[in-house]
């Protein structure tokens, strides 16, 4: 979910998988504050409406640039995360989402459609965002005003619980770790979780 450029469907396939790689079809498609200017509004070219919501976010397709380059079969499905349909995209034995939870308005359905999209016996490999200060586990940090396009930054116990209560019944941690941008000494820390349902 959420596969942005295709970095990991496409090192999924390299690794021998058939890939679907689901993600929003424009900038405006994400989920904005009532009001909030549509990020990289400007890069996008064309004044009608209706097309401006549906351009890509560049005039060059990163994602086809990368596939076409690579040979690769990656399916894309443009399709909001809320709205995935198991009916019409299938089942996985493997769904990834990775940063994700953090810019959805409502991560809860974010990984309830993610355990719709998780086949019996398959696994969900969720990396994403806690705040390791949060020591209730039922705590979540909100970043009023839309802050970095960020909306939540959970305890990990409260993203634990989530996860369960978005339809998992199994879930392991495999780490933790703190990604650090280039130009900063700290990042924001993030775990790794398997959950199968």
């Amino acid at each position: 979910m959420a596969c942005s450029n295709g970095f990991w469907a496409f090192e999924f396939e390299r690794r021998g998988g058939r890939v679907t790689a689901l993600d929003i079809a424009s900038w405006a498609d994400w989920d904005l504050p009532t009001g909030a200017p549509v990020p990289f509004a400007s890069l996008e070219q064309t004044k009608d409406s209706e097309a401006n919501r549906r351009a890509t976010p560049s005039a060059a397709d990163p994602f086809v640039v990368a596939r076409d380059a690579l040979g690769s079969r990656v399916e894309r499905v443009q399709q909001n995360p809320y709205d995935v349909d198991p009916d019409e995209l299938g089942t996985f034995e493997f769904v990834h989402a990775g940063d994700v939870l953090l810019h959805l308005e409502r991560p809860l359905d974010g990984l309830r459609s993610m355990r719709r999209l998780t086949a019996d016996g398959g696994t969900a490999l969720i990396a994403d965002v806690f705040d390791p200060s949060l020591s209730d586990p039922t705590l979540t940090r909100y970043f009023g005003g839309f802050a970095h396009h960020q909306w939540w930054m959970p305890s990990l116990e409260c993203l634990a619980q989530m996860v369960y209560d978005a339809g998992f019944s199994k879930l392991e941690v495999v780490t933790t770790y703190n990604l650090a941008p280039w130009d900063l000494p700290e990042g924001h820390w993030r775990v790794v979780l398997l959950a199968r349902p």
